[in-house]
């Protein structure tokens, strides 16, 4: 049986510290060293598939280098990257190429969100593992709700659609202090605004 998720638990869900398997995160060559340092080795319920948090690999100091190489970057220059490890921003990258260099990173999982609320990185969350060069692709942004988005037109938010009431947009706004991560947050907010503005501005 299916399990239904409404869209707020969704874009939340990107504000959780992320974990992984111990292989996706330590280089293949030093598990046997990094278990011992955990002190995983003297733990039958632990393995190399076991998962680990941030938090818990910070204490082998592992660091990696990583670059992203975007496709699709023209619709995200101009904007930036931000590197979240739950709700701490790790780092903002403003995106001026198809390159971003997120520099040397602690060993672990993150997620990817970008300040732009119409454009997502396919892959939201990034595998720290060793030294690489990370393809990702740009697409069309969800991080605005559904409630929202159908106030207006379109999606550059710049008319409202014929189907918009005062109820709707109060609706809308109901649903905005459960988001959890301030950057989708503020997005939805600042739309949510704007169509109150429309709102009043043409009578509806």
């Amino acid at each position: 049986m299916g399990v239904s998720v409404d869209d707020v638990t969704v874009l939340n869900s990107l504000n959780y510290p992320a974990v992984a398997m111990l292989t996706q995160v330590v280089p293949d060559d030093q598990l046997t060293t990094v278990m011992q340092k955990l002190g995983w080795d003297q733990d039958f319920l632990k393995s190399k598939v076991s998962l680990i948090t941030n938090e818990q690999l910070a204490q082998t100091g592992l660091t990696s280098h990583i670059i992203l190489n975007l496709r699709n970057a023209d619709k995200l220059i101009g904007s930036s990257i931000k590197l979240m490890n739950g709700t701490q921003t790790i780092a903002t990258i403003p995106v001026t190429s198809n390159t971003v260099d997120l520099g040397t990173l602690a060993n672990g999982i993150y997620t990817l969100t970008t300040d732009n609320p119409n454009v997502k990185l396919t892959d939201q969350y990034l595998y720290v593992k060793e030294d690489a060069t990370v393809n990702e692709a740009v697409a069309s942004s969800s991080q605005i709700l559904p409630s929202i988005a159908s106030l207006f037109t379109d999606d550059t938010y710049q008319k409202l659609a014929d189907t918009a009431t005062v109820e709707l947009i109060k609706n809308a706004r109901s649903m905005l202090d459960d988001l959890q991560n301030e950057t989708i947050k503020n997005a939805n907010e600042q739309l949510l605004e704007r169509a109150d503005g429309l709102d009043r501005s043409m009578g509806v």
